[in-house]
């Protein structure tokens, strides 16, 4: 028994002698057994397994229950093994079909993974409850195989519909088209448009094609037409000769008289003329334009004669309640004692209170203290 002490006892010298490499640490010890108890190892083991646990948990939903995908579901996307350290495949997939999750249950199955996860624990002191979590056993494994085999088996009986659906809306498609390909073309001719003339309360003719029976007529809208004519016009800026002298036109020259009419009939719009109030005018009907007009006008003279100058005495009224409540505010607030009307150089500071001041601080509170006795004495 001694002897065999003596020999577990330089084999663990020998140990703390050589210097190891930690995976989990990342670093080089001398230690021995003794780094794996260590608070640092501990902490980023937990911190490592709890990590990679929440991925195996995700995955794990999909053992009893395995999902099927169509086409290939996220290409080339693989899962570190921090216990083989190597890439694995997350899924299996064949381009057309993909079994999601796949990849990490068959690595999990392999014996190279329970072979690998063994020395992991070993080698670094984990938790043994958590060891199952990151392993499959062969017995759940093949049921699991064999749930994919009849989802797989359903899937394709399901894209078989799908494909035999979309077979037969093409054929109904074909079957469609032949049937008009083989039809005489449809010669379609467009009717001629009949516009009906009309005719409003001064005589005058409208169509919308702006001829009636061989003669130019209204095509729509507002005209000018001479009185006693039913022949159309073209537009034209004419002033109605009513006998006042214009300085534009000389008395000289025979204006034709014109008026503007409107016209009334089925689908047409009227667009109404602005009617002018008493004594007002504008260019069109010869009054004087407003630039034009002279400074001591009748007219002007009247406006300006009624027109007020500055504010109103309701502005007023607003203005002097404003200083009132301006008035009634409180005579201690922080600067009320300024004096505004004093002039100021260019080195003056605003005071806002004893912390400007020069001194400490304490002296300002023994200043500010006396003071305050002061005030509560007059008072008494």
């Amino acid at each position: 028994m001694g002897k065999s002490k003596m020999a577990n006892r330089t084999d663990e010298d020998e140990g703390k002698g050589q210097f190891l490499f930690c995976s989990v640490c990342r670093l080089n010890h001398d230690k021995g057994r003794k780094h794996i108890y260590s608070k640092k190892h501990k902490a980023l083991l937990s911190k490592l397994l709890t990590k990679f646990g929440k991925k195996v948990d995700e995955a794990r939903k999909f053992l009893k229950r395995p999902s099927v995908e169509d086409g290939e579901l996220e290409p080339g996307s693989k899962f570190w093994c921090h216990f083989c350290h190597e890439n694995a495949d997350k899924h299996v997939t064949d381009r057309d079909v993909t079994i999601k999750f796949g990849g990490v249950f068959e690595h999990f199955a392999s014996k190279s993974h329970r072979k690998n996860v063994l020395n992991f624990w070993w080698e670094n002191g984990a938790d043994k409850d958590l060891k199952g979590k990151f392993l499959v056993d062969q017995k759940t494994f093949s049921s699991y195989k064999e749930v994919v085999d009849k989802r797989l088996q359903e899937f394709e009986c399901e894209q078989e519909l799908k494909r035999q659906k979309i077979v037969s809306q093409i054929k109904e498609r074909e079957v469609i088209q032949a049937h008009v390909s083989q039809q005489p073309p449809d010669v379609q001719v467009a009717p001629d448009i009949v516009y009906r003339t009309v005719q409003n309360e001064q005589g005058i003719f409208q169509n919308p094609t702006g001829w009636h029976e061989g003669q130019r007529v209204w095509g729509g809208g507002i005209v000018k037409y001479r009185p006693g004519s039913t022949q159309w016009f073209p537009w034209m800026m004419d002033i109605v000769d009513d006998g006042s002298k214009s300085s534009s036109v000389s008395a000289d020259i025979a204006v034709p008289r014109f008026q503007t009419a409107q016209a009334y009939g089925e689908n047409l719009t009227c667009i109404g003329i602005q009617e002018l109030k008493q004594g007002e005018g504008n260019i069109h009907t010869g009054a004087t334009p407003p630039w034009l007009r002279d400074d001591d006008d009748d007219d002007d003279d009247a406006t300006s004669s009624k027109a007020v100058i500055g504010p109103s005495f309701e502005a007023f009224k607003k203005n002097a309640e404003r200083m009132k409540k301006v008035s009634n505010k409180n005579p201690q607030r922080v600067g009320a004692n300024f004096d505004r009307k004093k002039e100021t150089g260019d080195d003056w500071l605003p005071s806002f209170g004893r912390v400007w001041n020069q001194g400490p601080r304490w002296q300002s509170r023994l200043e500010f203290r006396g003071e305050s006795n002061r005030k509560k004495a007059k008072k008494k």
